[in-house]
């Protein structure tokens, strides 16, 4: 229990004072006004202290926050009144014995991820999804009530239509999301708390438990340079045999690579309306042993979008997340949301990110992997053209081909405090012709 509040029970003036407690107490709940006024002052004092280091010493002590907001900030929406020290205090629903914080203990191995846990055991066992409340890349590192509810059902979804679709060619597996779970307030109905306190868990053995010899590579990884070499990890994937790879060897790896990735994000968007989140995080290449991209494996469906009448059309129903506040993931009148998670997922923050890797790493011409994008992606396309209508292909052609690609306006949002998550901006079309020629 801090000092201030000890004094504020039983110091000269506190109600406690001079006698005995009658029962346990707790220095959040039952802290008084006079021990609030202690503590903000002694905080205070603290502060002042932080400022005449920092001049004497030279040091940055900025990190240091005042002591309710540091407050405010751990407990966030457990917390019912932000007002003063007493009242954020006094209203942390922490202390009302509605949670229970203790236990299991899972001893587990790192990922890429830094909230998705492998259990450590001798078997392939699911993957754990946790919340960390943590600002990561672009924003807090939460998992909210909405994901917990979407990630499962969209997984039973694309499960059934890889059955149907033999999985687009063999290009396209899963990391599916078996069970999720979050937490809410039993009395207010209250799902928003939940997103600290939830959790998902992907099954992973289909995965790992493989007879075909493929390996799955995190896309991530790919770009970070090797412990071995001191190059990114990809170049080693190109040059399997340790010879450097000439120009024309890269641009046909990249052509294969573009093609398996392409092929089915395409063709599950076109046929389905389901918008993949096939950014460098969320997806896995499999690749054989020498070093050739032989297909995908997603993960990541509690955020994705998608376009509700082209899913209606072959057989399959996905109901969107209702809640207060909460943007859904569902559309039914534009399908332009769900583009744009496509085209910046997939193109903007994968494909075009790998070459311009490939293009400095080996001095290709400065167009020269845009112009297979562009033809594997005019292939993809060209492959699902029977089975959707010719308006809609054409218009997602021109989309992806010509236009400006839209991408996420993440400072612009943060400036904001994500008041909006759905700003975003658009870039110039790297698959033009004419920008390839400069």
């Amino acid at each position: 229990m801090h000092g201030s509040v000890i004094y504020g029970l039983i110091g000269p003036y506190g109600q406690w004072h001079g006698k005995a407690f009658s029962t346990r107490l707790c220095w959040w709940t039952d802290c008084p006004e006079l021990g609030a006024h202690f503590l903000k002052r002694s905080d205070e004092e603290s502060r002042m202290l932080c400022k005449a280091i920092e001049q004497r010493l030279g040091v940055d002590l900025s990190s240091i926050k005042p002591l309710k907001q540091e407050i405010i900030e751990a407990y966030d929406d457990q917390i019912r009144d932000h007002g003063t020290m007493l009242s954020v205090l006094r209203t942390n629903q922490i202390e009302e014995g509605v949670l229970i914080l203790d236990g299991p203990d899972i001893v587990t191995l790192p990922t890429m991820s830094f909230r998705t846990m492998m259990p450590r055991l001798p078997v392939p066992v699911p993957f754990i999804k946790l919340p960390v409340a943590l600002w990561l890349t672009s924003e807090q590192r939460s998992l909210q009530a909405k994901s917990i509810h979407m990630g499962p059902r969209v997984s039973t979804v694309i499960k059934q239509i890889l059955a149907d679709e033999n999985g687009f060619d063999q290009t396209l597996e899963i990391f599916p999301e078996e069970v999720a779970l979050h937490y809410k307030h039993a009395v207010r109905q209250e799902d928003r708390p939940g997103r600290h306190l939830s959790v998902a868990y992907r099954a992973s053995k289909d995965a790992f438990e493989r007879t075909d010899g493929l390996f799955p590579i995190t896309v991530a990884a790919l770009l970070t340079r090797s412990p071995a070499r001191g190059r990114p990890l990809i170049t080693e994937l190109i040059e399997h045999d340790g010879a450097p790879a000439a120009a024309q060897a890269v641009e046909a790896w990249f052509r294969r690579y573009a093609r398996v990735v392409t092929h089915p994000v395409i063709g599950i968007y076109l046929l389905y309306g389901i918008a993949l989140e096939a950014h460098q995080q969320n997806t896995s290449v499999l690749f054989a042993a020498d070093g050739t991209p032989r297909s995908l494996l997603i993960r990541d469906f509690g955020d994705g979008r998608t376009y509700a009448p082209l899913l209606a059309e072959r057989g399959h129903e996905i109901k969107p997340y209702v809640h207060p506040g909460i943007l859904p993931t569902v559309f039914s009148e534009d399908i332009e949301p769900v583009r744009a998670f496509v085209l910046d997922a997939c193109f903007v923050c994968h494909l075009h990110e790998i070459a311009l890797l490939l293009t400095e790493e080996y001095g290709l011409a400065q167009s020269r992997l845009w112009q297979f994008l562009r033809e594997e992606t005019a292939r993809t396309f060209d492959a699902f053209a029977p089975r959707v209508s010719g308006a809609l292909w054409q218009a997602e052609r021109v989309a992806s081909l010509e236009h400006p690609w839209p991408t996420r306006s993440v400072l612009r949002m943060h400036l904001l405090k994500y008041s909006d998550y759905r700003l975003q901006h658009h870039l110039p079309n790297p698959l033009l012709p004419a920008r390839n020629e400069g």
